[in-house]
């Protein structure tokens, strides 16, 4: 018989095979790009760390009336500044719009995670996590469509590319999120194996197939056109200039 459980251990298993693959591909990342790479294969292990501390029941602090799951919320964090703070500086946004992204997107997270230390009944519990995450989801989509997609329209047609297509795998998962807070809400999701099994997947696709996907990319021309990501020094406009080929 399936359980939560079976359902946790076989997500952790897909951690750990994509993070040796990711490993793998890091020989064929430009040296530029490793930093960044590097990171995001970070997202993978932490993520399935945390994921492996959750099966084994660990990791979870006692505050207040509640518990906080304290690894998940390192993990989240760790999550949230590579993916969100890497595809605002891969769309070109400056580091407050990059900074101001990703605070944003925490919010939820944030409200998710420190919401059972509040003790409301689960009602109004269920409220507050709708609430949180429709809240900040104009302000996400104001700035993934407004300030950085006008930054990215500046850049080579390659970079503004891998752009879109990472924001709109973060944007998906965002929305399988709000759907899975829909059906629940509605009575239409009661299950608790295929509840887990609905919330593995979307935070394997965020945090495991996102990372994938742009490590790969980085292997690929794509990287031609993508300068150092997360880097000091160096702006954004020079890293450009040093990276696109001259005639």
């Amino acid at each position: 018989m399936i359980t939560v459980e079976t359902i946790q251990l076989l997500f952790v298993a897909l951690y750990v095979l994509t993070a040796i693959g990711l490993f793998g591909l890091l020989w064929r990342v430009p040296e530029r790009l490793r930093r960044y790479s590097g990171l995001l294969i970070a997202v993978v292990v932490v993520s399935g760390l945390d994921l492996f501390m959750q099966w084994a029941g660990v990791g979870s602090v006692a505050v207040g009336s509640g518990e906080v799951q304290l690894t998940s919320t390192i993990s989240q964090t760790i999550q949230y500044v590579v993916l969100y703070g890497g595809v605002a500086a891969l769309g070109g946004a400056s580091r407050r719009l990059t900074a101001a992204l990703v605070v944003v997107a925490l919010f939820p997270s944030y409200v998710t995670q420190f919401l059972p230390v509040v003790g409301l009944g689960e009602v109004a519990a269920l409220l507050v996590i709708i609430a949180a995450f429709l809240l900040p989801l104009p302000v996400v989509l104001y700035l993934f469509f407004g300030p950085i997609w006008r930054a990215a329209t500046q850049l080579p047609p390659q970079r503004r590319l891998l752009y879109w297509k990472v924001r709109n795998l973060i944007l998906f998962v965002y929305a399988m999120v709000i759907a899975y807070i829909g059906l629940v809400t509605f009575g239409l999701l009661t299950d608790s194996v295929l509840t887990s099994l609905l919330l593995q997947y979307a935070g394997f696709v965020f945090s495991g197939g996102i990372p994938t996907f742009l490590v790969y990319r980085f292997t690929t021309d794509d990287a031609k056109q993508v300068p150092a990501l997360f880097t000091t020094g160096a702006t954004d406009h020079e890293r450009d200039a040093a990276t696109t080929p001259r005639a």
